[in-house]
């Protein structure tokens, strides 16, 4: 009897709870929102009476599924992206990332909660296909982002940002989204843009090094009480988890690390790739271990840039590919592609080359191996063409078209 009387209390205090937070308050008064329907990134105005200050915005999403076992699906607890507010009306944008839904907006306050009516959002989802997009106008004041027809290279002015320069830029695989390091008052702080949505995020993680991708996200290295650490892109400081930590050897500094994006690799085991300026004209290849905080650190190379990048190579008793990594080496007289050894810390030789400067590169890989190119923004400094390089022949193509103003590019879907 006493086991029952326990499970029955605890049921209601679990109904209390829930009740507690599922409860709708009647906040504000005389709603007014528009049904819609919304692109996702439209800005939707709520008016109403008795709008606060720390009011948020939530959001239900419900989309139909055909052929499932479930009738719907849907994302639940998603926080919108206020951009406006008033004593008697608040603008937020139309969620992005999913399909074509029935949204249902919810105005949270101080852990409670009240519907505010149900809009319609059309299909958000991020494309197949990568897309290619440079930054502009970098340490002016403001950049731009273009994207870059992959076939003619004609470009298109996307998005524009007031501050300091862009640098590292990354995608967010599958999310549609940019992350990338920005410049600002001495600081180099992480932000994103949504390319589905059209908008800035406010500057997040602080103390960046640099960007790069991970096999299924995009991170950042931040320093932090003289240590370099691994965290994951678009959380804070302190919602980023636990993060992977390197102790850097003598004479090596998170600023000489600053260049280029890393690179994630999987042969010998999971490690990150990046590159140091020596400062004297001179580079080394740098390898940081996932597992055991190791830091290795290759000879110098004499060069303008080098610029790690990864590849696919078949293991010799699987099926399956594995991520192996190479360097470009770039001066004033052209660039090579070399294949790097993380056993020796060594340099192999020269499989391609280029008789331009390699500023920037992205590998474009597909996951059967179809696919593995190298795409490089080459020429000099602040513009440059785009060359894309078949990694397995080592042939190169110029994309048609001019130069363009670009300091940065990236790949992104």
């Amino acid at each position: 009897m006493r086991v029952i009387s326990g499970v029955l209390l605890c049921a209601l205090f679990a109904a209390a709870c829930s009740e507690r937070l599922g409860r709708s308050e009647a906040f504000v008064r005389d709603v007014s929102l528009p049904a819609g329907p919304f692109s996702p990134g439209d800005e939707v105005t709520v008016a109403a009476s008795g709008f606060e200050s720390d009011d948020e915005i939530m959001f239900e999403i419900r989309w139909p599924l055909e052929g499932e076992a479930l009738e719907e699906g849907s994302a639940l607890g998603v926080r919108g992206v206020v951009t406006a507010r008033t004593g008697r009306s608040l603008t937020f944008l139309a969620p992005g990332g999913y399909p074509a839904s029935t949204v249902e907006v919810l105005l949270f306050r101080r852990g409670d909660r009240q519907s505010l009516g149900r809009i319609a959002v059309s299909d958000g989802r991020p494309p197949q296909e990568y897309s290619l997009y440079g930054v502009v106008g970098s340490g002016a004041g403001h950049a731009s982002l273009v994207r870059i027809d992959m076939r003619s290279g004609s470009t298109e002015e996307i998005a524009r940002r007031t501050g300091g320069r862009i640098r590292c830029a990354v995608n967010e695989p599958g999310s549609n989204r940019l992350f990338c390091i920005s410049e600002e008052s001495g600081e180099r702080v992480g932000c994103r843009y949504d390319l589905t949505m059209r908008y800035w995020s406010a500057p997040e993680l602080r103390g960046c090094v640099t960007a790069g991708l991970l096999p299924s996200s995009a991170a950042v290295l931040t320093t932090d009480g003289g240590r370099l650490c691994l965290r994951q892109a678009g959380l804070t400081r302190s919602s980023a988890g636990i993060p992977y930590c390197w102790r850097l050897p003598e004479g090596l500094e998170p600023g000489m690390l600053t260049g280029a994006p890393f690179v994630f690799t999987s042969a010998g085991g999971p490690q990150l790739l990046l590159a140091a300026d020596l400062g004297d004209g001179t580079f080394a290849p740098v390898v940081l271990a996932a597992y055991g905080g190791g830091v290795a650190v290759g000879g110098p190379v004499r060069a303008g840039a080098l610029i790690p990048f990864a590849m696919l190579e078949r293991g010799s008793d699987s099926e399956a590919f594995r991520l192996v990594g190479g360097y470009v080496v770039s001066d004033a007289g052209g660039s090579e592609l070399r294949p790097f050894d993380v056993r020796t810390m060594r340099l192999g030789e020269p499989f391609a080359r280029l008789e331009e400067p390699v500023r920037r590169a992205v590998a474009l890989l597909s996951e059967n191996g179809a696919t593995q190119e190298l795409w490089a923004l080459a020429g000099p400094e602040g513009r440059g063409a785009i060359w894309v390089c078949d990694l397995p022949t080592g042939t190169w193509r110029r994309l048609p078209g001019g130069e363009l103003p670009c300091s940065e590019i990236v790949l992104a879907r």
